[in-house]
């Protein structure tokens, strides 16, 4: 059997320690006797934005976002086809938000400015009329068709993509200025 010589070193530190160690759960002790306070509970998440305000949901902040809508149900990330080009998506209960460092720039929605998804080609170009127009030609694309969108501090477009059955599969709402 081994004999352990206490230094006055390890003595004081073993005392302090002690000491320390009865101060904090005293502490709690007392704290525990008195009325603890009811946490004030967080706002509740507000209902999404009508169909055709999605677009105002472009551009908030992380903070502003999480605060309106609460926390989504689901994050994932999207690849692109550049490493500059991947995305982190808040998927909330009726809109999913993809976000570019602190800041929603596209939207993703199933029903928006009177298009659903599932909609026909035919369905999706009666509602839009003569409203669809793109930067290029021709203005409806074999997967897509864009309409721009009036905003006010950066361009904005809606993309309704097509499936191989030529029915409306995705409808995105995105800053198209990015």
């Amino acid at each position: 059997m081994s004999i352990v010589r206490y230094t006055p070193l390890i003595c004081i530190l073993y005392a302090l320690c002690t000491f320390l160690a009865a101060s904090v759960l005293g502490a709690q002790d007392a704290a525990s006797s008195q009325s603890v306070p009811t946490p004030t509970p967080a706002p509740a998440p507000q209902p999404a934005p009508q169909q055709d305000d999605y677009a105002a949901l472009v551009g908030k902040t992380l903070p502003d976002l999480l605060s309106q809508y609460g926390s989504p149900y689901k994050a994932y990330a999207v690849r692109g086809k550049e490493v500059w080009q991947d995305d982190v998506v808040l998927a909330f209960r009726d809109f999913d938000c993809y976000v570019y460092e602190d800041r929603v720039w596209q939207v993703r929605v199933d029903a928006a400015y009177g298009v659903k998804a599932g909609d026909s080609r035919a369905a999706v170009k009666e509602v839009l009329g003569a409203k669809v127009v793109s930067n290029y030609q021709p203005y409806e694309f074999d997967s897509c068709i864009l309409l721009r969108l009036p905003s006010g501090s950066w361009e904005m477009t809606l993309r309704v993509n097509f499936d191989d059955a030529d029915k409306a599969d995705a409808l995105f709402i995105y800053r198209s200025d990015l």
